[in-house]
């Protein structure tokens, strides 16, 4: 019954396939990490944080 009143524009299927295609452009090069970080890696991401508030 939705699908009788919902009926996707050429320009609206343009508009998703580019917004699909530039999200998995930007996933690309990620590769996540393998493990949790340890306590010295999150005291120099914390360290690393602390500098962009200045």
């Amino acid at each position: 019954m939705a699908q009788a009143l919902y009926a996707e524009s050429d320009e609206g299927r343009a508009q998703r396939e580019a917004a699909a295609a530039r999200r998995r452009d930007e996933r690309a090069g990620y590769q996540a990490p393998d493990s949790k970080p340890d306590k010295k890696a999150r005291r120099l991401i914390r360290a690393l944080g602390d500098i962009d508030a200045f």
